[in-house]
Order: C-alpha cells, then structure tokens, then sequence
C-alpha cells in the first residue's frame, strides 16, 4: 500500500533533511486550520528520496506514476515528459486538488493530502529533481 510505505519514508526524510520549507498554517478563529509542509532534499537526500520513490514503485508493481484517493471529490493528474521519472499522489479526504509535472530525467515526486479542501500544484523541470508536499488539516 502505499500509505503504508509512503508516509514513513516521507516522514523519515523530513526529519534528515536540512532544507525544509514550511509557511506559516492557515488561522481560522485563533486555531490552525491546516499545516503544509514542502520538503526540497539535497544532495545525498535528493538521492536517497529518489531511490526509495523508484524502489516503492518497482516493488508494489507500480508504474512510474500512481495515484490513490480516498473520499469523495478529489482530483488529481501526473504528468511526465524524459526517463526514470517517478511519481505518486495520495488524498485522503474530501475536495483536495493535486497535479504533479515532471519534465526531464530522474525526478521523484510525492504528494500527500489528508483532510479537506486541500491544493497543491507541484511542477519540476530539469534533472535529479526531488519534491514532497505534505498537506494535512487539523
């Protein structure tokens, strides 16, 4: 499954990378509405997070881009243009909006969205590029 492997491997990541990206969460009545986190590896991460990506999706059959949603009104499209790029999209939830688009050679990419009313739009272009997006509401 891949929330199953997915997550704790994006999890780990998080915590090993030195470049993390995380605006400020939303506010709504003094309480946090939602909390997205962006993850930009480099170097060594940038290729561990690409091989692990690759890995997950030579080991569950995967071709080179999957998408698995949950919950009713999402939406979500890959597209990709080179070779060994590798890309996944999870939602959970209700009315979340993702796209990923991979122009050039072994990228990785991994969009994660839990709860509702969620965006993300992730475009990488280029070589050895490597991105994570984490969206989750409270």
């Amino acid at each position: 499954m891949l929330r199953k492997s997915l997550i704790p491997a994006i999890a780990a990541v998080m915590f090993g990378v030195s470049t993390i990206a995380a605006p400020a969460p939303a506010l709504a009545e003094g309480l946090f509405d939602s909390v997205s986190i962006s993850v930009t590896p480099k170097g060594k991460s940038a290729v561990a997070m690409r091989q692990a990506l690759a890995a997950h999706s030579r080991v569950n059959g995967l071709n080179r881009a999957t998408i698995q949603q949950k919950g009713s009104g999402n939406a979500a499209g890959i597209g990709q243009h080179g070779t060994g790029n590798v890309a996944g999209i999870y939602q959970n939830g209700r009315k979340n909006i993702a796209t990923g688009s991979q122009t050039g050679n072994n990228n990785a990419l991994a969009i994660v969205q839990l709860g509702n009313n969620k965006t993300a739009n992730v475009k990488q272009t280029g070589n050895n590029k490597t991105q994570i997006v984490f969206q989750a509401g409270f």
